[in-house]
């Protein structure tokens, strides 16, 4: 387990390459959510102007280190020169950075008696020259600058540190000021294509790029986003090269509308919803072998852990029930021999198939304990009256007055009981959906001669488990909420209770984290928070790598990793 106090670009950047298997964060949604400034969008620049800017600068700019004759002191200064009668420019790039000066300048020299007067666009203080590193870092250069630009944004940070005036202190800084200023005169490179302009989309470009590199090919990423900004986010990480495989979507029941109610004759009307969901996008790293299947045997990345991430049996009288009913079957198939049979897995010990909806109870709802429900009987069973020829024709239907799928021996089954708070998700669902039964028509490993129903409206090439079992919809997509317990653990002194405005379930972290990891694989978090990640990760038996800039967050996520470790199955 590795945890890095600071800015996640700055740490991902010392990640070596491939070295991690799967990345899965809550990242900032860009809308100063509480007034957090680390929530906050960013500034939105034009792109045609911003793209303009770099190209313009790749051909005119000049950044400088600017080294004094006794070499005592450096400094960064970032320059335009063209002739005084394009001043107007300069004077639109002034305003563009909101940075620097623009003044004319005379030449004199005799052996250039034909000078045009020129006008000059100059940066020189340090903070005007953080505002053009932080220009062009969302605005790449793409020539020879590019490398000039990087050596100058590293002397810059050297610059910064410097405690009295610009003296650099000892012969090791001046030496190493004097091999940046020497590289700067014979680089040459190119970059990325052009960046979008707008803040937040750039800026998960921006570590999201740092991400491609760390991750190895084929491994997936889950990445939370905000209902209003989801669109910037897949952007951005498109923009990096990701691919994206698919959106599954959290829906909860704490949140609370944050709307201007009008009054008069508009009593009744607002100006927002409730938030009841969040998008989290499904990417993945290109592949590096021709295929999944390679890939996964090249790494360990590329496929889903389905098998692991399915909705979880009763339990083991559950299991056993289901199974006793839902025997394996022998099925001819077009795969195999005429009057050959293949046997056919029946019930599945991992539970249902993961889907892209995942459901939390509401902050008020109340776990009461277990209830009995009635199982479905009379589910009609299948005989043939041709041996030879039952899968082709002549199927009659007997009825067998027997509980079937997750039913217990009694012809009930057991499942969690609720109280729920009003609006909560789960129970709206159920209502909605009323008791519903799945069929236990048994699962397929290979499509069947011929296109006959098998049970009642189950078609024989149809695929899947089917379970058998009663409730509401609910049951398929479930997953519980983060209780004050579990966002505590480990958090004992009163002044250390978890503050954080967005902690998530830990079961749905570990759910999100089995899904995409492989085994002993490594989970990347570079917006740890509280470490809901981390301890899914570690709960999982995940190695994690953290990172958090907040230093109380990172404080709390440090505290409560450090009890998920010691305290195997806490949050079980």
């Amino acid at each position: 387990m590795s945890l890095h106090l600071g800015d996640c670009l700055e740490v991902l950047r010392t990640l070596p390459d491939d070295s991690v298997d799967a990345l899965v964060t809550d990242p900032p949604y860009a809308l100063n959510f509480m007034g957090k400034t680390w929530d906050s969008p960013g500034k939105t620049v034009d792109a045609s102007l911003g793209n303009w800017f770099a190209g313009f600068v790749d051909g005119e700019g000049c950044f400088r280190i600017h080294r004094e004759k006794s070499g005592a002191y450096y400094a960064c200064h970032f320059s335009i020169k063209l002739r005084r009668d394009d001043r107007p420019i300069l004077e639109r790039i002034a305003r563009l950075t909101g940075v620097g000066r623009v003044f004319d300048e005379d030449h004199h020299s005799p052996d250039r008696p034909g000078a045009h007067p020129q006008a000059v666009y100059l940066v020189q203080d340090r903070d005007g020259c953080i505002v053009i590193r932080d220009f062009f870092q969302r605005f790449p250069l793409r020539a020879k600058k590019l490398r000039e630009f990087r050596e100058w944004s590293d002397a810059l940070d050297d610059w910064i540190r410097q405690e009295r005036g610009n003296r650099w202190h000892g012969a090791s800084d001046k030496s190493a000021m004097e091999r940046r200023w020497l590289r700067m005169k014979r680089l040459r490179e190119y970059a990325d294509p052009p960046w979008s302009g707008h803040g937040y989309q750039d800026w998960t470009r921006e570590w999201a790029v740092e991400l491609m590199r760390a991750l190895k090919p084929g491994g997936h990423g889950l990445v939370f986003g905000g209902t209003r900004t989801y669109h910037r986010l897949v952007n951005g990480l498109e923009d990096a090269g990701f691919y994206v495989v698919d959106c599954l979507s959290w829906i909860y029941g704490q949140g609370f509308p944050k709307s201007k109610n009008l009054n008069g004759e508009w009593s009744g009307w607002g100006t927002a919803l409730k938030p009841a969901h969040e998008p989290i996008v499904l990417i993945r790293k290109p592949l590096a072998a021709p295929n999944i299947a390679s890939q996964v045997l090249a790494t360990g990345t590329g496929a889903l852990n389905i098998g692991a991430s399915k909705i979880e049996h009763a339990g083991a009288a559950d299991l056993a029930a289901s199974q006793s009913k839902n025997p394996g079957r022998s099925d001819l198939v077009t795969s195999g021999t005429y009057g050959g049979d293949r046997p056919q897995q029946s019930v599945s010990t991992a539970g249902r198939w993961p889907a892209n909806l995942v459901l939390s109870h509401s902050e008020g709802c109340r776990e009461l304990g277990v209830r009995k429900v009635r199982a479905h009987w009379g589910q009609p069973t299948q005989r043939s009256t041709s041996p030879i020829n039952r899968h082709a024709y002549g199927m009659t239907f007997e009825k067998d007055d027997k509980p079937i799928g997750y039913a217990d021996p009694d012809g009930t089954e057991t499942v969690t009981a609720w109280e729920c708070a009003e609006g909560c998700p789960v129970a709206e669902l159920d209502r909605q959906s009323g008791e519903s039964v799945s069929t236990n028509a048994p699962s397929r490993g290979g499509k069947s001669v011929g296109g006959i129903m098998n049970r009642v409206g189950i078609p024989r090439d149809s695929y899947g488990t089917y379970f058998a079992d009663s409730g509401g919809a609910s049951r398929f997509f479930y997953t519980a909420k983060a209780s004050t317990a579990e966002r505590n653990q480990g958090l004992w002194n009163p002044s250390d209770r978890n503050g954080h405005p967005t902690v998530k379930p830990v079961s749905l972290m570990r759910y999100l984290c089995r899904l995409i990891t492989p085994p002993s694989g490594t989970i990347l978090d570079p917006f740890m928070g509280s470490g809901s990640t981390g301890v899914a990760a570690r709960l999982e038996g995940f190695e994690f790598v953290g990172i958090e800039k907040d230093p109380e967050s990172f404080e709390t996520a440090r505290k409560r990793l450090g009890w998920a470790v010691h305290q195997p199955g806490l949050f079980d």
